[in-house]
């Protein structure tokens, strides 16, 4: 039985809306109906990658060596209606920006029908309200950055791949379970190769100019970004840490800095 379940991956990029078309293969390890489900969808050139848009998200204050949230934004964007966090579009943030790297939308991202709504709505979401306070005071304590005291910082949540790459919405299948997590990780890894991806990436986080960078990203993604910032952001502090999804709320960050 073979461990490889995905070959011969393709993507059309529309250069314009950042939106793919994907087709590949997914070899037969099971004779479960998903992967039936799966290779018919492909066949019918059907499979469709809508883009999660990066968000502006808490806005932070350093006061008396003290980091906490000092607010949420007042209203939402339109663009993010259906978010469970008051999120902004980050071009509405001119400066002081942490940027918080993810790696890709999962489930709760997106609605039923697989359209977009905003990063991180489910337990990662809530693992970033209620421990980047503490992230960053651990950062600080390291003393891998300095945030100014009494100036007020806007955090921006990015996916350097902002498309599905788990495929859940087809298989709805835990993460949990090896197969599954192997196949997200081969869709982030042959999307990311792709330049345009990197480029816009590379764009967005210029346009954000941020004071900070934190790189969340999935342990077995985590060194695509690193390399990526240490060329790219080079001037820029960084820090990796672990992704917020279950180890930010036991306590455990994993913070470190990259060798620059």
């Amino acid at each position: 039985m073979t461990t490889d379940i995905v070959k011969n991956v393709e993507f059309k990029i529309n250069e314009e809306s950042l939106n793919i078309d994907v087709n590949f293969e997914l070899t037969a390890m099971t004779n479960d109906d998903i992967f039936e489900y799966l290779n018919a969808m492909h066949k019918l050139n059907i499979v469709k990658f809508p883009k999660v848009n990066d968000v502006g998200r808490h806005v932070l204050e350093k006061n008396k060596n003290k980091i906490f949230i000092k607010e949420n934004f007042k209203l939402r964007d339109k663009e993010f209606c259906c978010s469970r966090f008051m999120d902004k579009h980050p071009s509405e943030i001119d400066e002081n920006s942490i940027v918080l790297i993810l790696e890709s939308p999962h489930i709760y991202e997106f609605d039923e029908n697989f359209d977009p709504i905003a990063p991180a709505q489910g337990s990662t979401g809530l693992a970033i309200k209620n421990k980047i306070n503490a992230v960053l005071m651990e950062i600080e304590e390291k003393k891998l950055v300095d945030l100014e005291n009494e100036v007020e910082y806007r955090l921006i949540l990015v996916n350097p791949v902002p498309y599905q790459t788990s495929l859940w919405h087809f298989h709805q299948k835990s993460l949990s379970i090896s197969k599954y997590k192997t196949l997200r990780d081969k869709v982030w890894k042959e999307i990311w190769k792709v330049s345009i991806i990197q480029d816009d990436f590379n764009i967005r986080l210029q346009k954000y100019k941020p004071k900070l960078i934190i790189n969340a990203c999935t342990s077995h993604l985590t060194k695509e970004i690193d390399n990526f910032l240490l060329v790219k952001f080079k001037d820029t502090p960084f820090v990796s840490t672990y992704h917020p999804a279950v180890n930010w709320n036991k306590g455990s960050y994993g913070i470190r800095s990259a060798v620059k």
